[in-house]
């Protein structure tokens, strides 16, 4: 339901850009891969990896931690016909210099942290989504969202409103780092 609302938003707003986690093992990816893909194809939209499972990599010995992101990394190869390397999303920021090592080692060369979130994901409310978008939405933050829920849709309208205000646009990862395109070719 959340991501298909995200695909209804970039429909309506074509001005935004976005990158999308991946995390193999929710099965929303799959359903929703078709009305992705054009916004991927025009570059409307970035794909990383986010892990197969969703486990703490820091918790983890190496090859467990390079086999959670090349099963990933397969996955949106056949879902999505794209290669993401080398940006990866350690599930909830947990990384420290093995996990940086370990994660290189397989080509996962940028670890893409966060510093302003909107606090969503289930059992959020949209107002808490709101007062998050005050307090961390700010130049050149890489805000974090959850797209498994219905808070961020659900005040959206604010969202542009105070991207407006702040006279700031959406970019994906690539528009922000455009060195890593020539990385992954």
């Amino acid at each position: 339901e959340g991501l298909q609302a995200y695909c209804a938003l970039l429909n309506d707003h074509p001005e935004l850009r976005m990158t999308f986690f991946v995390l193999r093992s929710a099965a929303a990816w799959r359903k929703v891969a078709p009305d992705l893909k054009p916004f991927i194809e025009t570059g409307r939209v970035q794909i990383g990896n986010h892990s197969s499972t969703h486990p703490n990599l820091q918790h983890m010995p190496n090859k467990l931690i390079q086999k959670e992101l090349l099963d990933c990394h397969h996955f949106i190869q056949d879902v999505f016909g794209v290669n993401e390397l080398p940006i990866f999303r350690p599930p909830y920021g947990a990384i420290d210099d093995r996990v940086v090592k370990a994660a290189a080692d397989v080509g996962f060369t940028y670890p893409i942290l966060w510093n302003g979130t909107f606090a969503s994901g289930s059992g959020v409310k949209p107002g808490t989504v709101a007062k998050n978008v005050k307090k961390w939405m700010k130049d050149g933050r890489i805000m974090l969202d959850h797209a498994n829920s219905m808070a961020t849709p659900g005040v959206f309208k604010y969202v542009l409103k105070r991207l407006d205000q702040l006279q700031l646009t959406t970019v994906t990862i690539l528009d922000a780092y455009p060195h890593l395109g020539l990385m992954n070719q």
